[in-house]
């Protein structure tokens, strides 16, 4: 059984689905597509920012809501879509593409045609990939079993693996990024130091 929004007339499979009736291109449409208590107060937001920064470009950066709304869009269900995403940290922009972490795939969206130009899937039978981040050309993927290290060309580099897997007990993030080095912790309470290179630096158990 499908819900139908009553405003846009798109059909989705849950219930009162959260959605842009029209997904903003723009920050005007942005703003439109706000509660209208709020337009005011985004609109001087705006000309603040306009009058301390006349330089600056305006562009609409994709939120977790964005990219669900453009996978919703493509045909993706949204229970998927829920399931999929783990973190804000899941999207990555630059001005040219949006690169989107889908659990176990890599999705990168071209900015101006706004089409899929590459899905990379990571074929992993176990685990999942929680969270991607940009370091120089290339990128540091944190996953469940493995931390991987992807180039410029998203081919994977290197790949780490510890004693057990990347989720620490107390529910903290279990990796972070240094300008030296990627520091992750396992469930076991390992906490492992590692190099751009892939290289381990050093580790130690948390008592």
């Amino acid at each position: 059984m499908t819900w139908k929004c009553p405003k846009c007339g798109r059909e989705f499979s849950r219930q009162n689905q959260d959605h842009y009736c029209v997904r903003p291109q723009n920050i005007d449409e942005y703003i439109i597509a706000q509660d209208e208590k709020n337009q005011s107060r985004l609109r001087e937001i705006r000309e603040i920012i306009r009058t301390a920064l006349p330089d600056a470009e305006e562009r609409i950066s994709w939120s977790k809501k964005i990219a669900k709304e453009y996978l919703l869009e493509h045909g993706y269900e949204s229970d998927l879509i829920d399931y999929m995403f783990n973190s804000e940290n899941c999207i990555i922009e630059d001005s040219y593409s949006r690169m989107i972490l889908l659990r176990d795939r890599l999705l990168v969206i071209d900015r101006a045609s706004d089409t899929v130009v590459k899905d990379i899937s990571f074929e992993y039978e176990m685990g999942e990939f929680f969270e991607i981040y940009k370091h120089g050309k290339g990128y540091v993927v944190w996953g469940e079993l493995e931390v991987l290290y992807l180039t410029e060309e998203l081919m994977i580099d290197w790949t780490f693996s510890g004693r057990d897997i990347f989720v620490r007990r107390d529910k903290k993030k279990a990796v972070a990024l240094t300008d030296k080095e990627i520091i992750v912790i396992d469930w076991l309470g390992w906490c492992y130091h590692i190099g751009y290179d892939g290289k381990l630096i050093s580790e130690s158990r948390n008592k």
